[in-house]
């Protein structure tokens, strides 16, 4: 598999399969993923969308399509079945384990909130299940486990907001407490870009 993205240009990564030139790339953003490739010595073109949003597992879903499409073509035996298996495994045993929220510990914080630029949001319960709800979005709220229940920021669990969570470590706090609450998304630094804060008052 690295050999056939072995160098960057352009825009496009390019390298090899069984000795035949591929120029691809690949990646996501919240709500899909997709890889487009071409090998030009074979007049072939392929292309993988797909509408899952957990990087990395999404981009190994479209990774195990195009190399088994290329195995199949070329008439090579199922080589990368195991190299994907062990990638989305260590994923899900690096993924961090969540719980419920409690209802009184939030109980304060629920109701509607605006933000100059992102517009409205309601945070609210629903069946005890903590939710943001911003109108054609909306994600269930869940703590890290080992955070225990008196933790204060929690994951966006819900695709396709959960890809801000899962792939970048967004968090949604709430700090002010009765009488002046506040919600506020973080986004950690990472490597497309330095830390962001929003705050959400309420409105």
């Amino acid at each position: 598999m690295a050999a056939s993205m072995s160098h960057y240009g352009l825009g496009w990564l390019s390298g090899e399969y069984r000795g035949l030139r591929v120029i691809s790339h690949a990646g996501g953003t919240a709500g899909f993923t997709a890889l487009v490739a071409f090998l030009p010595d074979a007049d072939l073109g392929i292309a993988v969308l797909s509408n899952a949003s957990a990087l990395p597992d999404a981009l190994a879903f479209t990774l195990a399509v195009h190399f088994r499409l290329l195995e199949l073509l070329f008439d090579q035996p199922a080589g990368m079945d195991a190299q994907l298996s062990a990638l989305v495994e260590a994923r899900a045993a690096a993924r961090p384990r969540l719980a419920y929220v409690d209802p009184v510990a939030v109980a304060s914080y629920l109701g509607r909130y605006t933000h100059p630029t992102f517009g409205e949001m309601t945070i609210s319960l629903r069946d005890n299940r903590l939710v943001l709800d911003a109108g054609k979005l909306a994600s269930e709220l869940r703590r890290r486990a080992v955070d225990g229940p008196s933790a204060s920021a929690y994951l966006l669990h819900d695709p396709p907001l959960s890809f801000y969570s899962e792939a970048y470590g967004a968090t949604v706090s709430f700090t002010g407490g009765i009488g002046e609450p506040r919600v506020t998304l973080t986004i950690p630094r990472n490597p497309a870009g330095p830390e962001q804060t929003y705050v959400f008052e309420p409105g």
